[in-house]
């Protein structure tokens, strides 16, 4: 597991850096890129972690993480490229809206991001005063 691993690319001439808040590989592969809110009492805001896990799903093919140390016994890095079942993940503790995420009336957070489709899974642990939160997932 990563955790806030740097992506570079270039986007149309320009470099874009995403730092994604846990990238999770398996010995071969990364298998998830996880961005996570816990603002148990806010409504949370997901704008930028949708825009990076649609940067990172769009250019899959160009990326990898890899292992490299910064201190202590210099070994060689092992690079972790995508796997093509890559799961990416939002995944956050906030308040329950007025209409909770889990409503089929309420969109997706990957609506209109046809990279998203068939990988995208996003979980939720709405709180609300007085009671247990209510955890439950959606996936597209």
């Amino acid at each position: 597991m990563f955790v806030e691993p740097r992506f570079a690319l270039k986007v149309n001439g320009d470099t874009k850096q995403r730092f994604p808040d846990f990238v999770i590989c398996n010995s071969v592969h990364i298998i998830a890129v996880v961005e996570l809110k816990y603002l148990p009492r806010a409504l949370p805001a997901f704008d930028k972690d949708m825009e990076t896990l649609e940067l990172l799903a769009k250019h899959r093919a160009e990326l990898m993480v890899a292992n490299s140390r910064f201190r202590g016994e210099r070994r060689a890095a092992k690079e972790y490229p995508f796997s093509d079942s890559v799961l990416f993940v939002w995944a956050g503790v906030h308040r329950k809206p007025k209409v909770s995420y889990e409503s089929i009336d309420v969109p997706m957070l990957s609506r209109g991001i046809k990279e998203l489709g068939g990988c995208f899974l996003q979980l939720h642990a709405e709180t609300d005063l007085g009671h247990p939160p209510k955890v439950f997932s959606r996936f597209r």
